[in-house]
């Protein structure tokens, strides 16, 4: 056989198993979209359109992105302090906004309402500013109870907070929910500087450990635990109870020392717009109260007194708002921390004549 006809003979043998491997390829790829579109049909209740069988879930433009990994290891049940004149306006919009980004979400209030989805209902109670400290009771105690075995953090906050969840995940992350432990603003007790309490309007969040203990161990005794008819501030309280049993006061700033629950909406932090020597807020903080532009934690947890517009305003910047050739840092994950490297820093505040 001449070469002439070996070299055509090995071109067409070539060019056969060519045309079969495309034929497999494009077989297959038919197949894989065809189970996609059943499975987005099954899920979802419609068609796909026509690129969204191919399209990966994306969350703030990034594939595979972090925050979708923690949402899965760092479940976070937030319930959501509310009242029935609030239903259809602060409420709803911690629904439309941050809410469901939280592994689970529940209103607590005093009336039955289908807008809200899931809530607990508290009968035959007159809600007032008075009794916050018995709904704070109840709620726990509901949540650790349907929940416990469910979740791994339980966060309280007001129906004008908004929490960015993705960081919330992000710092606990390094703890584990069996330590008994919880974050949130630190403000300290008159005159004891060394005992912290969270902020209630910035929102605190309690390990499942610290749940248990304060629901088992607290809160049937009321020489550790002020009792659920004390009119009495409820972050106030909690932390008394919380204290009283071992739970840790975490430290929740980020690497820079800088503040991430906070007790004002951002342009009150950011602009010092009402600060003065005065204001409460210095004589309650455990650390070194700054206001300025440059202060404001990059990866911030919570805010406080959040308007309406606020909220939808920084919920458009945060995950639709988007910049062109914007360039993000890969964020890695730090180490999960024992119990024995957990710190709790010595307070510092300036303005505090009670520190040494």
């Amino acid at each position: 056989m001449s070469v002439r006809r070996r070299i055509l003979q090995y071109r067409r043998i070539f060019l056969i198993l060519l045309a079969v491997v495309s034929i497999v390829y494009v077989y297959l790829e038919y197949k894989r979209n065809v189970v996609n579109s059943k499975k987005f049909t099954w899920l979802t209740g419609r068609k796909p359109n026509i690129n969204e069988s191919a399209v990966k879930k994306v969350v703030n433009g990034a594939e595979n992105s972090l925050a979708e990994q923690l949402a899965d290891e760092v479940r976070i049940l937030c319930w959501v302090m509310t009242n029935p004149a609030n239903h259809k306006t602060k409420a709803i919009d911690v629904l439309r906004t941050w809410g469901t980004r939280c592994n689970r979400l529940i209103f607590v209030t005093s009336e039955d309402t289908a807008e809200l989805g899931e809530t607990f209902v508290l009968h035959n109670f007159t809600d007032n500013h008075d009794v916050l400290w018995v709904k704070t009771r109840k709620a726990f105690k509901h949540v650790y109870e349907k929940y416990a075995n469910e979740m791994d953090w339980f966060m309280k906050a007001d129906d004008d907070t908004y929490v960015l969840v993705e960081n919330l995940r992000y710092l606990l992350y390094t703890y584990s929910p069996d330590m008994p432990i919880y974050f949130g603003h630190d403000f300290k007790y008159a005159y004891q500087v060394k005992n912290h309490y969270m902020s209630g309007g910035a929102g605190y969040v309690l390990s499942r450990e610290a749940l248990h203990r304060f629901v088992n161990a607290a809160m049937p005794n009321s020489d550790l635990c002020p009792p659920e008819d004390n009119l009495i501030a409820e972050d106030w309280a909690i932390g008394m109870c919380l204290r009283s049993v071992g739970v840790l006061p975490g430290d929740s700033r980020d690497a820079h020392n800088e503040l991430r629950f906070m007790p004002f909406e951002p342009h009150t932090l950011l602009t010092g717009n009402y600060f003065d020597d005065a204001l409460w807020y210095f004589s309650y903080e455990i650390y070194h109260p700054r206001v300025c532009q440059n202060c404001l934690s990059k990866h911030a947890i919570s805010f406080h007194y959040m308007t309406k517009e606020g909220m939808y305003l920084t919920d458009f910047f945060l995950y639709q708002f988007k910049l062109y050739e914007s360039n993000q840092e890969k964020e890695v994950l730090p180490k999960k921390l024992r119990l024995d490297e957990v710190k709790i820093p010595t307070p510092y505040n300036a303005w505090d004549v009670t520190v040494n």
